[in-house]
């Protein structure tokens, strides 16, 4: 299954990336040089805009793999974790809803593009400044909270979208999230365009938020519509972008996002020149998005799988792990499981045995989650000693944890990051132990409590939404630097 639309000609681009890859890997670098800077400066931009980041060991690189929504099909993650063997044998889960794979040469890039290409996955709009993958809850559609299932609509507006060539070239990285109902765990208010469901008079639509964002000058956004149809999502998205396009700043990255622009321009000003473009987009019906819901129905397919009992010694754990990670869709049967990973990741041996397991079920069953874990739908309960067996076998699985410790969030931080100043891997690692072995707390009594740690003020590890949030900086005493945590 295809979630959403790859326009054909991304596989030119990747033809053309991969040239100037070709090009990149046989020149001479001269660090002295100013041809050299160039170079290097413009080969960035473009591998950049495309996904792929150097890490912190030189000459290795990160591949950032985009999911609307959170959507990965089983097969689809089987390439990932194939394509995960050409670097570090393990697929990560992020905070934002997609996977990477880290490690990998530039010499392997035009394959391993190419084979994610034909399974309907892509790597474009992963970085630099462009519409970055678009996010909503990944139990939407199946909670019984839901006004109503957003997930189509991010699918949707994402296919339109990357087929624009003004998605890829903005003042700076624009994220958009959607949320389907008030409790807003996609973080839409912290993000620089939000979608809230509601229902207003027996009409589905959205409330939208505009600025919100997080990183070093964290923002709540401002209401710009208070409704809109949900028919009417891409006007008031391309409305944004275009006003965005023409009055952000190019000049200066620190400071050219599009909430840098609501806070020079004010809301007022802004929501009026937004307005006026609205006004003209929304005229034009070819500019309605009408998702295909038979493309995001929640069902089991029917499978002869045998069901696996379990031994009365592991009874006690799977009863517990069912209370903490196990909730019922409002599918009658299904269920929905949460796996909790050890810092997003996942052995790419552990991705096959899981997803071999999920395609009995069909294409339509597995969520990246924002706490960097994995979200299962559509799973009849009998299957789930089935599904717990398997989840204990594996390494990074917290099968037997507090979802405390399961949920906690920290970014890779130094350890890979050219960015990173501390490496929370490690923290979190400490954090858990000592949890374990030297308190006496009962952690499943934490269920509501938060801890992000991200290893600078970037808040890839979400710091500032959590209830106790760490972010890396620079310590100085008596003329010493040192690597140290600020505690929100």
């Amino acid at each position: 299954m295809v979630f959403y639309e790859i326009p054909v000609l991304l596989i030119d681009e990747i033809s053309a990336l991969s040239t100037s890859i070709d090009e990149y890997i046989h020149s001479e670098h001269d660090s002295s040089s100013s041809e050299t800077l160039e170079m290097e400066t413009k080969f960035k931009a473009l591998r950049v805009a495309h996904g792929i980041y150097e890490q912190r060991e030189r000459g290795t690189y990160m591949l950032r793999i985009r999911c609307p929504g959170g959507f990965i099909s089983p097969e689809q993650l089987k390439v990932v974790a194939d394509m995960s063997l050409f670097g570090t044998p393990e697929v990560h889960f992020t905070t934002r809803q997609e996977v990477q794979i880290h490690g990998l040469l530039l010499k392997d890039m035009k394959e391993i593009l190419s084979v994610l290409f034909y399974v309907g996955l892509s790597s474009r709009g992963g970085g630099g400044n462009t519409v970055r993958n678009i996010l909503c809850p990944a139990d939407s559609g199946i909670s019984k909270n839901s006004v109503f299932d957003v997930s189509p609509f991010a699918i949707c507006l994402t296919s339109k979208l990357i087929r624009e060539d003004e998605s890829w070239n903005l003042p700076r990285k624009f994220k958009i999230a959607f949320s389907d109902n008030f409790d807003d765990i996609a973080y839409s208010r912290a993000t620089c365009l939000g979608f809230i469901a509601v229902k207003v008079n027996e009409e589905y639509g959205f409330k939208v938020y505009i600025g919100g964002g997080l990183g070093r000058h964290p923002r709540i956004s401002d209401p710009l519509f208070d409704f809109i149809p949900t028919n009417k999502l891409y006007p008031a998205t391309k409305a944004v972008l275009n006003v965005y396009n023409q009055y952000g700043n190019r000049r200066s990255k620190h400071s050219s996002r599009i909430k840098f622009l609501l806070n020079k321009m004010g809301i007022k000003e802004f929501s009026t020149l937004v307005t006026e473009e609205f006004n003209k987009l929304k005229k034009d019906e070819s500019n309605e998005l009408l998702p295909e819901p038979e493309l995001f129905a929640n069902e089991a397919s029917e499978t002869d799988i045998e069901i696996q009992s379990l031994p009365e010694k592991n009874q006690d754990k799977f009863d517990a792990w069912i209370k903490r990670c196990v909730s019922e869709q409002k599918q009658l049967g299904l269920y929905t499981i949460k796996i909790m990973l050890r810092s997003g990741d996942l052995l790419a041996t552990d991705t096959l045995k899981l997803c071999n397991f999920l395609t009995n079920f069909g294409e339509n069953n597995i969520r990246c989650d924002r706490d960097q874990n994995i979200r299962l739908r559509n799973i009849p309960f009998k299957y789930l000693s089935n599904l717990f067996t398997i989840l204990n076998s594996f390494k990074n699985t917290l099968v037997n944890e507090s979802t405390f410790l399961g949920e906690m969030i920290n970014c890779t931080g130094a350890q890979t990051c050219q960015l990173g100043i501390c490496k929370p891997r490690g923290l979190v690692e400490d954090i858990h132990n000592r949890l374990l072995n030297n308190s006496n707390l009962n952690l499943d009594d934490l269920t509501n409590l938060k801890l992000n740690i991200s290893g600078c003020p970037n808040s890839c590890g979400m710091h500032h939404v959590a209830d106790i949030g760490f972010f890396g900086k620079v310590g100085k005493k008596d003329g010493d630097i040192y690597p140290s945590y600020n505690v929100l």
